[in-house]
């Protein structure tokens, strides 16, 4: 007994000193191998977002030769719920010689406000260090970061708040935080970019950004970013870099003006004014939002769906760094001039990466895919049951054999499933697929901008790795976690499964091991090729019709074309590639939200029938693939259509292969093609505006009130909405007419008019005057009562005793051209 006890001591003692021996080796190679981190830009970045980790390594150990991983927990979209057992690691291999000392930068799809992430050192099997990096606490996606190239930051940080007022939330007041740029910190990547909404370049020179970033940070203006560019005496600096077509126009000389133009812009009565060092700067294709005079100060350029905005002066000298309303001016000069989507209140929509729920569900919907026949299955189990059950029994009754019953079933069993086996053969997928939806939209010049998502869906628990063929690249997507969106205290504790491997380098691969039974797995496609191709369009409104010209340039066979306006659609079916086809067709009126409009389209996809015919699956199948497609990209406009587009289907290929374990699969691609289209609602000397075509913009809005733009509805306590009207600049306003717009669509959500005391502007009372805003119409000789110098219309609701969603009026107008 005692021999016993002294082993198991030796054999505690030997646990112990190993124990000991290997935190000394631990500890030994930490202090050999020391790293430092940092993230987004200064320190802060948005959950919802790619966020740059960036990772310095001093190796003081031994010559490296592995990977740097970051651990990041799952987050299942389904589910609504994020799995800390799961991780997905990010990658990067790294070389690493003794006695070195390196910065690795990863790009991470953060989705949720975590406080850490977890951090390996890896070589082989063997994890030579694991830390955690801290992370401070993220902004939401909607919040302001305004980034400053600039060598004095501090003379242009009263830029430090954003505001605005918005037609659909009233006035909006934006948390925002300010970050320095350098030509370092600025990414080649313009998704690490998007969570940035200003960038302001001031007393910067420009040349030392590299062409690739340059491009990044083009490319970020086009996806939806505003870039504010001081000139004055530095403008040889700020603009050394626009030497192409970005930024183009005539420059002269630099010359001191005296100037109230500023003033006024923050209060029109103002008497007040400045002394500046202006530069005398003509832009091509912009408009003068602040001028002196006929010299302009500030001139805005649409680009995208982004904005450039020059100003003649440097934003950091005096007067204004001494000027005690610089930060108000600044506010407002942001604020005045962001992109024009901020107006729907879903602005923070854009910097989400991912399609959301639309993107994911068509994805996974491939009608392309054959299925069983329906009738031939049942026919098939019909069969079985007649022959298992009453046949069977019957002939071994018949032969007193009975007791048999126990061998003949699970045989017959056996040769009925070979049969379904069989007869489903020719639609087994057998082999991973890919599926590929994209969405093209066309600008007025005819530039073709693609955002493609893709999904391979695997048959069989199996191993993966998917790559993208040639120039394209593919990415993650980032998934907003709304649901689990709590600071992860234990993102380091615990055993982990990996459900995923992304590693970053010239090519993007994205590994996921032991995947479910027709598992979707998900991804972003970055097609770096440059497409050009227009749909050029000569239509108008007339006589509750659309007729016109539209010929298909685009290079792309078009299918499935619809003429789409705020209140209207019309049908056009199909457009061949250098085809021109005239349409003559009425519209169909819808209430202005897009759910409504699509289920006019396509009809309810959701619920019918339990039991459907195979074509009737395949239809349902397509339509809802058309759906999603459509829904998904209305969504990103807060869900209504506010300038006429044309959108169509397209089968043609717009991206390369997907490789699957290096091989490519068999891929199958939908895309939606959308243009904005001039659409004239002038005839002769006639105009017409249909009800619902002028789109309502709410001008004031009681702070207890919300507007939805895209359902047109009011909610919220009591309080006063003040809403616009505006008609063409060209149109004389004879008479208009005040009322709903009623859904054709019985199955529409159920919101009812508001119902309130209402007003009308009246200009030659200068006053509000009570009237029906529900039904009310103004003849040839009153409608000038109601129209100003600018053609608004102005309607105002006391929304007292609201006590459910109301939808606000829609206008028709007739009139002359001026």
């Amino acid at each position: 007994m005692g021999t016993n006890r002294r082993i198991a001591s030796i054999f505690l003692a030997a646990i112990i000193m190993c124990f000991g021996s290997f935190k000394t080796v631990q500890a030994a190679e930490e202090d050999k191998l020391k790293v430092s981190h940092s993230y987004g830009f200064e320190s802060v970045y948005k959950w919802g977002t790619l966020v740059p980790i960036t990772v310095e390594v001093d190796n003081n150990l031994k010559n490296i030769d592995g990977e740097l991983q970051i651990e990041l927990p799952v987050f299942n979209p389904e589910m609504g719920i994020t799995n800390n057992d799961n991780v997905t690691l990010y990658t990067q291999n790294i070389n690493l010689p003794l006695n070195t000392k390196k910065k690795f930068t990863l790009n991470i799809p953060i989705s949720r406000n975590i406080t850490s992430v977890k951090m390996n050192i890896v070589e082989g099997k063997n994890t030579l260090l694991s830390k955690d990096l801290s992370l401070g606490t993220a902004l939401n996606p909607e919040d302001f970061i305004i980034g400053t190239l600039s060598d004095d930051f501090n003379s242009v940080s009263y830029i430090n708040k954003v505001s605005m007022d918005s037609s659909s939330m009233g006035k909006r007041n934006f948390n925002t935080k300010l970050v320095k740029l350098d030509e370092n910190s600025i990414s080649e990547d313009a998704n690490v970019l998007k969570p940035i909404s200003v960038i302001i370049i001031n007393n910067f020179d420009t040349s030392k950004i590299s062409k690739a970033k340059y491009e990044t940070i083009k490319k970020w203006v086009d996806n939806g970013g505003m870039l504010l560019i001081g000139t004055g005496p530095s403008y040889n600096k700020t603009l050394s870099i626009f030497k192409d077509n970005f930024i183009s126009g005539d420059i002269g000389n630099v010359s001191s003006i005296e100037t109230k133009a500023l003033y006024k812009m923050l209060d029109n009565n103002s008497t007040s004014s400045m002394k500046l060092d202006a530069l005398n700067i003509n832009i091509k294709d912009s408009n003068a939002i602040i001028k002196e005079g006929t010299l302009p100060l500030v001139q805005r350029i649409e680009k995208g769906k982004g904005v450039v905005a020059v100003a003649a002066f440097d934003l950091g000298l005096n007067p204004l760094v001494s000027w005690s309303l610089n930060s108000t001016f600044g506010e407002r000069l942001i604020g005045n001039n962001l992109p024009d989507y901020y107006n729907d209140g879903n602005a923070y929509s854009r910097m989400v990466n991912g399609g959301g729920y639309n993107i994911s569900y068509g994805l996974g919907n491939i009608p392309e895919l054959p299925i069983p026949k329906a009738s031939n299955l049942i026919i098939i189990f019909f069969i079985y049951i007649v022959i298992a059950a009453p046949v069977n029994y019957i002939i071994l009754k018949r032969k007193d054999r009975r007791e048999l019953m126990w061998v003949t079933v699970p045989a017959l069993s056996v040769i009925f499933a070979i049969v379904v086996y069989f007869s489903g053969s020719t639609t087994r997928v057998t082999k991973p697929v890919a599926n590929v939806l994209s969405t093209i939209v066309i600008d007025a010049k005819g530039n073709q901008n693609i955002q493609s998502y893709g999904t391979v869906v695997t048959p069989k628990k199996s191993d993966i790795k998917i790559e993208a063929k040639d120039e394209m690249n593919i990415r993650p997507i980032v998934n907003l976690d709304y649901y689990d969106n709590k600071q992860n205290a234990n993102n380091s504790k615990g055993s982990k499964t990996i459900y995923s491997k992304i590693t970053t380098s010239t090519k993007t691969t994205m590994e996921f091991y032991n995947t479910g039974v027709f598992g979707q797995y998900n991804f972003i496609v970055d097609n770096n090729e440059i497409k050009k191709g227009a749909l050029q369009s000569e239509i108008k409104f007339n006589d509750n019709k659309i007729t016109g010209t539209i010929k298909n340039n685009t290079g792309l066979d078009l299918k499935d074309c619809y003429i789409i306006t705020s209140s209207a659609y019309v049908e056009i079916g199909e457009i061949k590639n250098g085809e021109t086809k005239n349409i003559s067709e009425p519209i169909k009126n819808y209430a202005g939200n897009s759910y409504q409009m699509l289920d006019n389209m396509f009809g309810r996809q959701y619920g019918g029938s339990a039991i459907q015919s195979t074509k009737q699956i395949q239809e349902k199948r397509v339509k809802e693939q058309k759906r999603m497609l459509m829904q998904s990209y209305f969504d990103s406009f807060g869900g209504r259509v506010t300038d006429p587009v044309i959108t169509a289907i397209t089968d043609s290929q717009v991206t390369k292969d997907i490789l699957v374990n290096n091989d490519a699969v068999k891929k199958y691609n939908k895309s939606l093609v959308v243009s904005n289209v001039e659409l004239s609602y002038i005839n002769g000397d006639k105009a017409e505006y249909p009800l619902g075509s002028i789109v309502p913009k709410v001008s004031s809005l009681s702070n207890k009130l919300a507007y939805d733009p895209g359902y047109g509805f009011i909610h919220g306590d009591s309080g006063e909405v003040e809403i616009k009207f505006q008609v063409g600049d060209k149109v004389k306003v004879e008479s208009f007419e005040l009322k709903q717009n009623q859904s054709n669509n019985p199955n529409g959500p159920n919101f009812q008019p508001l119902t309130n005391k209402g007003y009308i502007f009246n200009t030659v009372k200068n006053a509000y005057e009570e009237c029906d805003y529900n039904n009310f119409t103004a003849s040839q000789d009153k409608a000038s009562q109601y129209v100003d110098k600018d053609n608004i219309i102005k309607i105002k609701i006391d929304t007292t005793g609201l006590n459910q969603p109301g939808t606000i009026p829609q206008i028709s107008v007739k009139g002359s051209v001026k």
